[in-house]
């Protein structure tokens, strides 16, 4: 009866202290579950706004390329002003050049 009363004794602590672990393992399954919660949501988070980012990307470089062709276009009309002011200086030149015939 002793030798029983020894066994139970041992099964109770046993248990008792795998009731502990359990409960400290299930603290700690608890704690993994709203950190994992949490790196979710900044995941979330963080793919939204790299979605964004990468629209505003797109919309800048969309920009920079209608700056690029109006900046061309800008260009070109300067160099069409330039030949008519020289076409122009050489036309005064000639009016001068006649004036003194």
């Amino acid at each position: 009866m002793d030798f029983m009363q020894e066994v139970n004794d041992g099964l109770i602590l046993a248990n008792r202290r795998l009731r502990e672990d359990l409960h400290e393992l299930n603290d700690h399954y608890q704690d993994l579950t709203t950190v994992s919660k949490e790196a979710l949501k900044r995941k979330r988070s963080t793919d939204v706004q790299c979605t964004e980012l990468k629209q505003i990307v797109r919309d800048l470089q969309q920009h920079n390329e209608e700056l690029k062709r109006r900046a061309a276009d800008m260009e070109d009309e300067q160099k069409r002003a330039r030949k008519k002011a020289q076409d122009l200086d050489g036309i005064a030149l000639l009016v001068e050049a006649a004036k003194d015939l």
